[in-house]
């Protein structure tokens, strides 16, 4: 459960940035080509994620590692 909270979190830190870029820019089909590039790395952290609890079963690890994946990009 508390996953599953952690992930609907960052899900709605993804889409609330998108409506920020919304807001800044108007050029629409850089955006939305954003939109996607940084929703298709969301949920390949997120798969990496579910990998990594089957088979290590480390949840410090994992969940450490995944805000890292996740929030990096952004940072840089």
């Amino acid at each position: 459960m508390v996953v599953f909270v952690i992930i609907m979190k960052a899900y709605y830190i993804l889409i609330n940035s998108f409506l920020r870029l919304i807001v800044i820019t108007k050029n629409y089909g850089e955006l939305v080509f954003q939109f996607f590039t940084i929703q298709m790395h969301f949920i390949l952290c997120l798969k990496n994620y579910f990998l990594r609890l089957l088979i290590f079963s480390q949840w410090k690890m994992v969940l450490s590692d995944v805000f890292h994946q996740l929030f990096t990009p952004i940072l840089d």
